[in-house]
């Protein structure tokens, strides 16, 4: 589609999120399995006990940073080619 970010980007933030979760799954499996180690980081950038509100911080957290410079490197595209950013 014209003017959209590059479609790899989206790709590559689904997947991060999708890695997110799955680690910060397994870590809650060990944790209440008593199975986790104390040296073994937690992989959420919160606290996470698995509800959809966990699930969505957690790949919006994962997921931003890979949106951001797919849309940054968009305008950037945009610009070199004088189009608007409108």
């Amino acid at each position: 589609m014209p003017g959209c970010m590059d479609e790899d980007y989206g790709i590559k933030a689904q997947r991060a999120g999708e890695l997110r979760l799955d680690a910060c799954r397994e870590w809650l499996d060990q944790e209440e399995s008593g199975e986790a180690h104390p040296d073994d980081v937690d992989p959420s950038c919160g606290a996470f006990c698995g509800c959809l509100t966990c699930e969505v911080r957690e790949v919006l957290e994962a997921a931003w940073p890979i949106l951001a410079e797919g849309i940054k490197q968009e305008a950037l595209r945009r610009l070199a080619l004088g189009e608007s950013l409108d």
